[in-house]
């Protein structure tokens, strides 16, 4: 059985072929086999660095592979589906920055994904400068000059966000909303809601939210709470301002992310 290089993207495990970024990945006892085709040299030169970084990832990666399966996202995939470049340097901090069992365990038990933040920090600007297609232009227009627009970023590092609104904050007023956010639970602002509904969207052809809008932490000129979503039917993501602040509003939730 061969264990050569298939393609640049391409490597066989044990009769296996793994596709770098967007596809299986090997994992558990494949660990070993990959391990031996590294020091074996039978990844191209060019990706060796890359190489040597995914095969030092913590143990809790790999469960994270076996326990999130699609809700996971990791770096490898984004550089695929997104075309986003990762320094070496940037993929050992996430390498060594990985969360524990227990912010993995957490994200299977409260409905969250957890994908890897971009190469650097990005604004919503930069977002919408680098994806164009993918955020509704006439909502862009009208927040351009805001504050939140060039100021509040994505870091890089990990986010770990709901699927979709927080569980019963729908018909809320935004004071009862936030009231059921536990302990290490925040809101997370537009451009992390933004990033991680791009990624779910190319990664997964998911919808993050459901098709729901949700409130976030970033505030407009007026005092107004920022919303997402939803996306349309030719995937465009809506960005709105918030009907006032103290008024339920129907299906608009609440975005949750995880604090670690």
């Amino acid at each position: 059985m061969s264990t050569a290089v298939k393609t640049k993207h391409e490597v066989t495990v044990k009769g296996r072929t793994s596709h770098h970024g967007g596809g299986k990945f090997p994992t558990g006892d494949q660990w070993a086999e990959f391990h031996r085709q590294v020091e074996a040299g039978l990844w191209p030169p060019e990706r060796m660095d890359e190489a040597l970084i995914m095969a030092s990832h913590p143990p809790s990666f790999d469960r994270a592979r076996h326990l999130l399966v699609d809700e996971f996202l990791p770096a490898e995939e984004i550089i695929g589906a997104l075309s986003m470049l990762y320094a070496k340097s940037g993929l050992e901090e996430l390498s060594s920055a990985f969360p524990g069992k227990v912010v993995v365990d957490r994200c299977k038990e409260s409905n969250l994904i957890l994908v890897a933040g971009p190469p650097e920090d990005l604004t919503l600007a930069d977002i919408a400068r680098k994806f164009p297609n993918f955020l509704n232009s006439q909502d862009i227009a009208k927040i351009a000059n805001e504050k939140f627009f060039g100021q509040e970023v994505v870091r890089k590092g990990w986010l770990a966000i709901g699927r979709g609104p927080l569980f019963q904050s729908t018909f809320k007023p935004l004071r009862e909303q936030i009231n059921l956010l536990g302990r290490g639970w925040r809101v997370p602002n537009v451009p992390e809601i933004v990033w991680a509904t791009l990624a779910y969207l190319n990664l997964r052809g998911r919808q993050l939210l459901s098709g729901q809008r949700v409130r976030s932490s970033s505030v407009n000129a007026k005092g107004q709470y920022i919303c997402v979503g939803p996306i349309s039917t030719d995937l465009k993501l809506g960005i709105s301002s918030d009907f006032p602040n103290e008024k339920a509003y129907g299906y608009l939730g609440l975005a949750y992310a995880l604090r670690f």
